[in-house]
């Protein structure tokens, strides 16, 4: 056992939502092989665990309330030995949602191994769980859910199956999906879709839209809404086709993936939904809606159905000005690591809100203006946001190389 004098940053709401961030053991161990770096990296996820147990039970809350789990390794090889302590934790019935990615040894602070956040929601986990050991889906509270949670169990043509203790998504409030990480699994065959080992990038970007397609179709089995229903997105890629490799090997790939690649693949998917068509889960096409349209959108099949959703998506999303392309509908952060479960090369997390929350809460994406800054060392890209009701605008360095100064002159070009 170990004695636990200091807790993780949380914040606790009046709703009984508790948020915990950098949960991080104490005290890392060294290690002088590969054998002691997986055993240290247990060890550490060991201590993690009674931290946030700790956390929890000040809170009134158990294991069972977590409703999403954010865990980063520095090495994706710990993870089968971590997961069956994870699986001791959190339990195998109705368990949260989570996303899990290796950022890198040496990443972490003090070259730990592990890093946890979580969410929970208060009273959550027992009152889905009947006095028997039996689960209950639906928990109603104030007339609103108050969690409802989708296991996918079984192989299915529209969702990969949970392969792991985690659920696709959770739902809290009857307001607030959390999605898990979704990679570029096939649900049918449960394979990364690939367009071969020699062509990395073309099969990162395959993963990328089937994984923005798996979103979309639990998002439609859960709450029934659709991808412009986020509050925001991160996009996890490889970092081996967004960078070049950092040694002088001439079998390096000489094509890299562009962040602005994966930015309109995934404005796309937003604006087409990923190709999945209202009640795609349920195998209906469309569901019958208040305006009385009924199966497939009121058109003769899915294929017309499709076509047309398409083309209003194209429609309401493209301009003159953004050379033919989709605007980015949602924020989406792009993030490049090194390592994703089961080799994956993509990975889509999102956060959204469920339609009556949506139709109730005034939900919208403001605009961002990307201008020079110039500074002693180089000039850098400043987001500008501005809205009136924030007063003015809001300046954040984002700390990447925009331009150089030398091309203040090339405008008649």
């Amino acid at each position: 056992r170990m004695n636990v004098n200091v807790l993780p940053y949380g914040k606790f709401t009046s709703g009984g939502l508790l948020h915990l961030s950098e949960i991080m053991s104490p005290k890392p161990s060294p290690a002088s092989n590969l054998s002691d770096e997986a055993s240290a990296a247990v060890e550490e996820a060991l201590h993690i665990f009674q931290i946030a147990r700790s956390a929890l039970h000040r809170a009134s809350m158990t294991p069972q309330d977590v409703i999403y789990v954010h865990l980063y390794l520095s090495k994706i090889a710990h993870f089968a030995l971590i997961n069956q302590h994870y699986r001791a934790f959190f339990g195998a019935e109705l368990p949260p949602s989570r996303s899990c990615v290796a950022i890198g040894e040496g990443v972490l602070p003090g070259n730990r191994r592990v890093l946890l956040d979580l969410c929970a929601q208060k009273s959550s986990g027992k009152a889905m769980r009947s006095n028997d050991g039996g689960t209950k889906q639906l928990l109603y509270s104030s007339g609103n859910l108050l969690r409802e949670v989708l296991h996918v169990q079984g192989i299915s043509y529209w969702a990969p199956v949970c392969v792991g203790p985690y659920s696709q998504a959770n739902t809290v409030r009857g307001g607030m999906t959390m999605l898990a990480g979704q990679i570029g699994l096939d649900p049918p065959t449960m394979t990364l879709v690939s367009c071969g080992d020699k062509n990395r990038v073309e099969s990162c970007k395959a993963q990328l839209r089937q994984a923005w397609r798996n979103a979309a179709a639990v998002l439609d089995a859960q709450s029934n809404v659709t991808l412009d229903h986020c509050l925001g997105a991160l996009v996890y890629v490889n970092s081996d086709v967004m960078m070049p490799s950092n040694d002088d090997n001439n079998d390096a790939p000489q094509h890299l993936l562009l962040w602005n690649e994966v930015e309109d693949i995934s404005a796309e998917a937003v604006a087409q939904n990923g190709g999945i068509l209202s009640g795609f889960a349920d195998g209906q096409g469309i569901h019958s809606n208040d305006s009385g349209e009924g199966e497939f959108d009121g058109y003769e099949d899915e294929e017309t159905a499709m076509e047309m959703q398409k083309q209003r998506a194209a429609a309401v999303d493209m301009d003159d000005g953004n050379d033919g392309k989709p605007k980015i509908p949602i924020p989406i952060l792009i993030v490049a690591i090194p390592e994703m479960p089961v080799g994956a090369l993509s990975e889509v997390e999102l956060v959204c809100v469920t339609r009556k929350a949506f139709k109730g809460v005034g939900v919208a994406t403001v605009e961002l203006e990307l201008s020079k800054v110039s500074s002693d060392l180089s000039s850098k890209s400043l987001i500008q946001l501005g809205s009136a009701q924030m007063g003015g605008s809001i300046s954040w360095d984002c700390g990447y190389i925009y331009c150089d100064d030398d091309d203040d002159d090339d405008d008649d070009e």
